[in-house]
């Protein structure tokens, strides 16, 4: 329908391309309300650090998965306590939070000499401000910073020296070319073609101040009725000399009965709301604006009021599957090329991780992550009976967990004072009633003892 309320309503709508839409004005605008708005909202400045604490938590922790055990706990070692001395589950916590807020995150690789530490590799964290490109530069595709080769793949990042919104003198022509190798940029990809990020509360910032204002409002109508205590009528002449002056305040002493003249009489003002379902909107408008973080209502809010154990864990379930996209995201774009930066040096310390025949590359590993799990005693017995039926195996059982089996068998094995292979022997005659692992035809529990004793040879030499 060509309504003129529906071509009102649809007036804004256009083709252009994703960069032509994110032109760096629309994206300073949006990221200076994102921030303004969160300054000044505490729901949602709550809702984006529960975010980076979900999604990031503790930190990431390596699990190196080679056959020599114990290269594979002094590589995970040297790498944890360098982990520490930057600062890095803290980093990407922030990052995490700049993204939402600011649409994208930048870090930069670098040499920290001064790190307390064999490994100097460090990362510092800019922000999206700075990428840009300098003022007598000329770019018509909106990247704004980013150089490009033909293929779309970033070549090369400018950064601005100082902020252009800090206190240094910043003229827009200091700027620092980095290479991409030594760069990694976050941000949330929502069109083909976009090479920029844009705040992801952007579609529910008007929402924030609709609810600030209804919120101010509300206290507003409380204090006028509170102030204005009540109104005195009376029926009696204006030529009355005892009359009062219209408007005068008249002090009530409280908790007092009082008498009034002939002719005089009192109401009170009632201290109504503009509305009486106040919570009942403050909650529909906190909802939505935790959308685009796909947060639930009863994390962004931080109350399950009204939640039964079942409706909070299926929330929990949406939410926890897009902080696992985003992990990887991390792991892809961050924690990948930091590793073999990392690597790179560590492998070229003697000492540190003695052991490794590549420096280039590092070994088969992965990530775990904290798990934000509700505790459910039934879903606990029904992956024991999955265990003992030889259908879900450890590693894969303390991984849904974010936990390193082997370390978490160690550590049992220790405390329990019986060696890790007397406490897999001991697991496997409680699953199975077999003492012992059978060797196959071809030898190959033969052949793995060998390979590990020749890579422990291997790192003794080294």
């Amino acid at each position: 329908m060509n309504t003129t309320e529906n071509a009102n309503h649809w007036q804004y709508a256009g083709g252009q391309s994703a960069m032509a839409l994110l032109t760096p004005a629309v994206r300073a605008t949006a990221r200076n309300r994102a921030r303004y708005a969160v300054d000044n909202n505490g729901s949602i400045d709550g809702a984006v650090d529960r975010l980076a604490n979900h999604i990031i938590g503790t930190g990431p922790r390596l699990q190196v998965m080679t056959k020599n055990r114990e290269y594979n706990r002094r590589y995970q070692k040297a790498f944890t306590a360098w982990a520490k001395r930057i600062g890095l589950a803290r980093k990407l916590r922030l990052a995490v939070r700049a993204q939402a807020i600011d649409g994208e995150t930048l870090g930069v690789y670098f040499t920290n000499k001064p790190l307390r530490h064999k490994v100097k590799l460090d990362f510092q964290l800019i922000e999206c401000d700075r990428l840009a490109a300098p003022f007598n530069a000329t770019q018509n595709d909106g990247s704004d910073g980013i150089v490009f080769d033909d293929f779309g793949n970033p070549m090369a990042y400018q950064v601005l020296r100082h902020h252009p919104g800090g206190l240094e003198a910043a003229t827009g022509y200091d700027v620092d070319t980095y290479t991409a190798d030594r760069v990694f940029h976050l941000f949330h990809c929502r069109r083909i073609g976009q090479k920029r990020g844009l705040t992801q509360l952007v579609a529910t910032l008007p929402l924030y101040e609709q609810l600030r204002r209804y919120r101010l409002s509300v206290l507003a109508a409380a204090e006028t009725a509170a102030d204005l205590a009540g109104v005195i009528k009376t029926q009696t002449s204006p030529d009355n000399p005892d009359e009062l002056e219209p408007l005068d305040p008249v002090d009530i002493v409280r908790r007092t009965l009082l008498t009034l003249p002939m002719g005089w009489d009192i109401s009170q003002l009632r201290a109504e709301q503009p509305t009486t379902g106040f919570s009942e909107f403050s909650d529909s408008i906190s909802g939505e604006c935790a959308q685009p973080l796909q947060m639930p209502f009863n994390v962004a809010q931080a109350k399950s009021a009204g939640y039964n154990f079942a409706s909070a864990k299926i929330d929990l379930m949406i939410f926890a599957k897009a902080n696992d996209i985003y992990t990887d995201d991390v792991e892809e774009l961050v924690l990948e090329p930091l590793l073999e930066k990392w690597h790179e040096e560590a492998s070229r310390i003697p000492g540190l991780i003695d052991g490794s025949n590549d420096r280039d590359t590092p070994p088969d590993h992965d990530w775990f992550w904290d798990v934000n799990d509700l505790l459910d005693p039934r879903e606990a017995g029904s992956k024991a009976t999955l265990i003992s039926n030889g259908m879900m195996s450890y590693a894969e059982y303390y991984g849904d967990r974010g936990m390193d089996w082997q370390a978490e068998q160690e550590a049992q094995a220790q405390a329990l004072g019986v060696t890790v292979e007397e406490y897999r022997a001991l697991l496997r005659q409680k699953l199975f009633g077999s003492p012992e692992p059978e060797e196959n035809e071809s030898g190959e529990q033969e052949q793995e003892n060998e390979d590990t004793a020749t890579e422990g040879n291997h790192a003794e030499a080294a």
